[in-house]
């Protein structure tokens, strides 16, 4: 083998180094790429499971609400009683 059959053949090994090289990087890739979408799965999963039980709280609210008439005004509305917070006295 002469000396270009010795370039291409150290040229080839080098190729074949960088590629090994390059599959190891995407397989690392890869476990972080499937790992995020795991997460997003779960997050769309707790998400839609949140929104039905606020859906479900929204509606048991407005039937409790609509059971016991319209509910008055802010204005109208007059506690008999003063809200405490701890330490503080409201007026």
């Amino acid at each position: 083998m002469g000396l270009r059959g010795m370039q291409i053949e150290e040229n080839a090994k080098n190729l074949a180094a960088n590629l090994n090289g390059l599959r190891k990087q995407l397989d690392t890739f890869a476990e972080y790429f499937e790992t995020i979408g795991t997460h997003l799965k779960n997050a769309q999963k707790t998400y839609s499971e949140a929104d039905k039980r606020f859906d479900k709280a929204s509606n048991t609210l407005d039937s409790l609400v609509g059971a016991s008439g319209p509910a008055p005004a802010i204005e109208e509305a007059k506690a008999p009683w003063r809200y405490h917070r701890a330490g503080k006295n409201s007026a």
